[in-house]
């Protein structure tokens, strides 16, 4: 602030750097000048003090008997100069219990929900003369059983959710720099190449969660005869820029149609072929579930999935997008979680359900107890036969089939490989292994079925092996690509 006399008149000056924010006459009560962006006073000639700027932080979910962080920021103007300091509080707004937390009067703390369901929690921040007020939502989820949560733009978790990204990648020379970001179906194909590539928001799952199952549903409007591998994108990309040169604005792919290395995990984490139109489910693996996991505890790690055949598949697949006009038709992930072992076990000495069994522990003096723990909810087994085949004769195809059961619920699992269909004969190594190897008597197209049962349900999972009679010529180019009949995995509930 500066003084000048000018004319006459003592003209007060108000600066900021280089800049006038007000000019002001002694004896007029009216300002001369002043910047409207400033929050300087039409009279008094100084700062007005402003209110604190208060941000509680990202929506969180948790699971029942864990703690949320709470990580709250106050930026100040450091006005009114007494007592020029901002005292902190958090509060409860809203939710269907009480909340303790560690120390409600420090912007970085903790807090404990007494039950499961949806918590407002408000920071104010007080500067002695003004105050200001941000909220967090806290979604506690029940840990006493595992629950399923889907993620489809729309509908779920909440009709507000448009967490989903999709577009696709095409080869054709013509079209190597169209975005498809905006269609309302993606086009998945090996005669041009062509990659989809899917994305969802998972934040709304509690951290540390144990992944127990995981699927894509999709709408399919032109089904195909082979089959499209998913794989995890290790590239962030942008849905509405990406093409088959670039990831994003100025971020290229490590080679063409997000093909290289640092692109992709090689890893195969589901397959896509739908042999009819209609609603479809993609069950991903235990390396898609490990995938999964990951999105979950590391938000910046999720790059979602492209799914593509660029070496033998050319009968292209088409499905629903995120702007599918009914949003019921949009991809949607479905997980099905459960809490982590220490969560899952005190949250049951808290609230008992109905499906409950006493254990009495053997007496050990003092401080023994009666334990209570829930029945373990029934998860039938998963099925991966493994990727479709192509080799000659008289070449054996190995079988490399996975078979995945709750570890928490004890079951005697059994397996067997069969023929569905062929040609001639075929011979198992071992019919009763998931891995095993088999001879074929000639040359065609066969499917194999592993199936597993656990006593009261069976599953199965089937892959198609094609086996030539003699090397294909290099002539022959796409004609020696591998046909795939796979189809999904089948639940038959005794």
């Amino acid at each position: 602030e500066t003084i000048d006399v000018v004319n006459g008149r003592e003209i007060t000056i108000i600066w900021s750097g280089d800049s006038i924010l007000a000019m002001s006459d002694m004896n007029s009560p009216m300002p001369l000048f002043s910047d409207p962006n400033s929050s300087v006073g039409s009279g008094s000639g100084g700062p007005t003090n402003q209110a604190p700027q208060v941000s509680a932080g990202a929506d969180q979910s948790i699971w029942q008997n864990r703690l949320a962080t709470l990580r709250g920021t106050v930026s100040d103007d450091q006005l009114p100069s007494d007592p020029g300091t901002v005292a902190v509080d958090w509060s409860l707004i809203s939710g269907p219990g009480t909340v303790a937390f560690a120390d409600s009067s420090s912007l970085d703390t903790t807090a404990q929900f007494s039950t499961p369901g949806e918590y407002v929690l408000g920071l104010r921040a007080d500067d002695g003369e003004r105050t200001a007020t941000d909220e967090i939502t806290i979604r506690v989820v029940d840990a006493s059983a595992p629950i399923t949560i889907a993620f489809q733009d729309g509908v779920f978790p909440t009709l507000n959710y448009s967490g989903t990204r999709d577009t696709y990648l095409h080869g054709s020379s013509s079209k190597v720099n169209n975005n498809y970001g905006k269609k309302t179906t993606l086009l998945v194909d090996g005669s041009p190449d062509v990659a989809a590539l899917m994305a969802w928001d998972v934040s709304a799952i509690p951290g540390e969660s144990d992944v127990v199952s995981a699927a894509i549903q999709l709408n399919i409007t032109d089904k195909t005869s082979h089959g499209y591998a998913v794989y995890a994108l290790d590239r962030a990309w942008d849905e509405l820029a990406a093409n088959w040169n670039q990831a994003a604005s100025g971020d290229t792919w490590s080679a063409a149609g997000a093909n290289g290395q640092g692109d992709y995990d090689a890893t195969v984490l589901g397959q896509l072929s739908p042999r009819s139109k209609g609603l479809y489910t993609l069950p991903l693996n235990d390396a898609g579930l490990a995938v999964v996991r990951t999105w979950i505890n590391d938000s910046d790690a999720n790059n979602g999935l492209i799914l593509k055949d660029f070496a033998f598949a050319s009968d292209n697949v088409l499905f629903s997008t995120r702007e599918a006009a009914s949003p019921t038709k949009r991809p949607k992930l479905v997980v099905t979680i459960r809490p982590p072992d220490d969560s899952a076990q005190s949250s049951v000495m808290n609230s008992l359900q109905s499906d409950t069994a006493a254990i009495q522990l053997p007496q050990l003096g003092a401080g023994s107890y009666l334990a209570i723990q829930p029945m373990a909810q029934y998860i039938p087994p998963r099925v991966y036969a493994g990727p479709d085949q192509i080799l000659q004769l008289p070449n054996a195809a190995t079988l490399n089939g996975m078979i995945t059961v709750d570890p928490t619920i004890p079951a005697t699992v059994t397996t067997r490989w069969t023929v569905v269909s062929g040609p001639g004969t075929v011979t198992f190594s071992n019919s009763s292994s998931p891995s095993a190897t088999s001879v074929f008597s000639t040359a065609g197209t066969y499917v194999l079925r592993l199936t597993a049962s656990d006593g009261e349900t069976e599953v199965a999972d089937e892959v198609s092996i094609v086996v030539q009679a003699v090397a294909p010529s290099p002539n022959y180019s796409t004609q020696s690509r591998v046909l795939s009949s796979r189809v999904g995995t089948k639940y038959i509930r005794r």
